[in-house]
């Protein structure tokens, strides 16, 4: 059995059963905090905050600049009271598309941007995001990062053609993806066709967020590196005391048999 104090909170918690920890459940009973958000908050709170008091207790310091992209109000409300921080969102406002140039444009390089399980959902060529993360970093600033990702190299992109594409409900409630595949200049008579995928994943329930690709972890890095970052450091989730832990494993057929990880990364 697993005890832990949660680092956003404060709050004691006891009794979790290690087989079934995983980085989206194991929830803080006060704050619902998940072991993603409060890594997230300690790797900040270690970084700006130069102590391990509870975020909740901490004191102020507008001077350092923040921006997130859709951060869970878990610990989004903390941050905007203790930092100059804005909170970012993809349909509303303050809107920040992080694969569009212009919109990332309209703000001001800071201290600190967390992006926190958000590139796995960006179409493809997903490159053109992380060199916008850099442009929204200031020198010398941080970058908090997180996404799924499996061990080994190769990247899984799901639908590596996308043009022209939607979502649909069929009858039956399943969901299945419709792409308008363009034709192939290479190959006389290619015509542009429609290609369907079947039993696309969603994080958030179906129909809200359609996952694009799972990460391998030396493409990860190699495209962190190409952007910009060249000092990646791993927040390895064995911190037990804050309830920031949970076993890599394979969670899925398609993985054939590589380990996901999805730990936080520090980038600068």
């Amino acid at each position: 059995m697993l005890e832990f104090t949660c680092n956003i909170c404060g709050a004691t918690n006891r009794g979790f059963d290690r087989l079934v920890i995983h980085r989206e459940l194991l929830p803080c009973a006060n704050c619902g905090s998940c072991p993603r958000f409060r890594g997230i908050v300690h790797a900040v709170q270690q970084a700006f905050l130069g102590t391990n008091t509870i975020l909740r207790q901490a004191d102020t310091n507008k001077r350092v600049t923040g921006l997130g992209f859709s951060d869970s109000n878990v610990y989004a409300t903390e941050f905007s009271r203790i930092f100059s921080y804005t909170n970012t969102f993809f349909h509303q406002e303050p809107i920040l598309d992080i694969t569009n140039t212009a919109s990332v444009a309209r703000y001001q390089p800071v201290d600190f941007v967390i992006c926190s399980d958000v590139l796995e959902h960006v179409p493809p060529p997903a490159i053109t995001a992380f060199e916008n993360l850099r442009r929204l970093v200031k020198q010398g600033g941080t970058l908090f990062f997180s996404v799924p990702y499996l061990e080994g190299y190769e990247t899984i992109e799901h639908y590596p053609h996308l043009y022209q594409w939607r979502v649909v409900k069929k009858l039956d409630g399943r969901f299945i993806v419709e792409n308008l595949r363009r034709g192939d200049p290479n190959r006389p008579g290619r015509e542009p066709f429609v290609e369907t995928f079947e039993r696309p994943e969603f994080h958030g329930g179906p129909g809200e967020v359609l996952e694009m690709r799972i990460y391998g972890e030396g493409d990860l890095l190699a495209r962190l590196d190409y952007a910009g970052f060249h000092s990646v450091t791993p927040l390895e989730p064995v911190i037990e005391a804050i309830g920031y832990v949970w076993e890599s494993g394979s969670e899925r057929p398609e993985w054939h048999g590589r380990k996901g990880k999805g730990w936080i990364l520090v980038c600068r």
